[in-house]
This record gives structure tokens, C-alpha cells and sequence, in this order.
């Protein structure tokens, strides 16, 4: 009998030593598992956050500075050269042609509208070397009266050449080396208004035949 009450407080001793061991072991398996995963969430998401705050750092100078590196044509002044009237019709001859200008897609110039501002010369620079075909109205050019420049000075400013006339049709084209060839073609009224508004029809056909027939060769 001593002998099995030794036996079991023996055995109930070993249980338990193996009991505290198995706890130990457990504790020691998850806690320092569980405390580096959460070590490695929190640095994952520092580098996340540093990662999206790098992006957006690189991103934000460009959108910032993009605008501003130009070299792009001026939105304004390229729509401005798809209109027909560069300046206001003021003018008789203006309203007698309307629809004329309107239909052949002709760009209206009141000369008398001189000196012109900064948008509107810049408009007309762009369109002297587009191939369309400009009508300077010099009907009112005693506006310009002192003045230094001539109806004559103001359209050869942009087309390198020009006559005196009460109106001056103008084009250009690009030659196959790269250049621009200019086309001049004055007109005046030798007679009534009627005659003179279809003289000015005439020779915007004239011009634009002339332009394509040069363009061909």
C-alpha cells in the first residue's frame, strides 16, 4: 500500500510538470509568431504609406508644371482662326458679302480696325501660312488717317507684299522644300458697288484656283 500511494503522487506529479510544460510550450509557439506578424502589418502599411506618399509627390510637380512647360499652340487664338470674322464687319462691304464670306470660308479683315491688338495680329500671322484665303476690307481706311502705315504696309506686313486697293485678297501656300509662297491679288472699284462686290468674288475664285493649281505641281 505505501508503495501504490508513492506510486500515484509520483504519477500525479508528472502530469502536472507535463501539464505546465505543454502551457509553456504554447505560449512561447503563438505569442512571439502573433507579435511579428503584427510587427510586419504595421511596417507593411508604414511602407505602403510611404509608397503612396512617393507617388503622389511625383505626380502632383508634372500636374502642377505641365501647363506651364508650353510649346502648345494658344487654345484662343487657334479657335479664333476657324472663325471668318477676324475683326467685326462694320462695313458695307461686309454686310453686302455675308453670306459670300460665310460660304467660301473667307477670313475677314476691317483694315480700318488698325493697329490691331496682340491677339489679332497674333490670329493673322497664323492664318497668313495656313493656305486660307484672307479678304482685307480697306473700304474705311480713312480711319487710318495719322497714321504712318498704308492699307498697302499693313497687308505686306504679314503676306511680304501687297498693292494700294479697296480690297486685297491673300493666300499662301507651302512649297515641297518646306517654304511659303504668298498670293496678292488687289482688287479696286472701278465702278458701282454691285460691280465691285462681284470683281472681289471673281478674284477670290481666281486666288484659290491659282493656289490649288500651284499646290499640284
Amino acid at each position: 500500500m505505501p508503495f501504490k500511494k508513492s506510486f500515484l503522487w509520483v504519477l500525479a506529479l508528472c502530469v502536472g510538470a507535463a501539464v505546465v510544460w505543454l502551457r509553456v510550450s504554447t505560449v512561447s509557439d503563438i505569442n512571439p509568431t502573433d507579435e511579428a506578424t503584427t510587427a510586419v502589418g504595421e511596417n507593411d502599411r508604414k511602407d505602403n504609406s510611404k509608397v503612396t506618399q512617393a507617388r503622389v509627390q511625383a505626380v502632383e510637380p508634372e500636374n502642377d508644371t505641365g501647363p506651364e512647360q508650353g510649346g502648345e499652340p494658344d487654345q484662343a487664338t487657334s479657335e479664333a482662326t476657324e472663325s471668318s470674322w477676324i475683326t467685326l464687319g462694320t462695313t458695307s462691304l461686309s454686310a453686302q458679302l455675308y453670306d459670300f464670306i460665310e460660304t467660301e470660308k473667307l477670313k475677314y479683315v476691317d483694315i480700318g480696325g488698325y493697329p490691331f491688338d496682340d491677339y489679332t495680329d497674333n490670329t493673322l500671322r497664323q492664318l497668313a501660312q495656313s493656305g486660307d484665303v484672307l479678304l482685307f476690307d480697306n473700304t474705311d481706311a480713312y480711319r487710318l488717317e495719322g497714321l504712318e502705315e498704308e492699307p498697302a504696309d499693313i497687308v505686306a506686313d504679314y503676306f511680304g507684299t501687297a498693292a494700294e486697293a479697296d480690297a486685297v485678297i491673300a493666300t499662301s501656300r507651302t512649297n515641297a522644300e518646306g517654304g511659303i509662297h504668298y498670293m496678292v491679288l488687289p482688287v479696286n472699284k472701278s465702278g458701282d458697288d454691285k460691280a465691285f462686290y462681284a470683281d472681289i468674288k471673281r478674284a477670290v475664285t481666281l486666288l484659290k484656283d491659282e493656289r490649288d493649281n500651284k499646290a499640284q505641281r
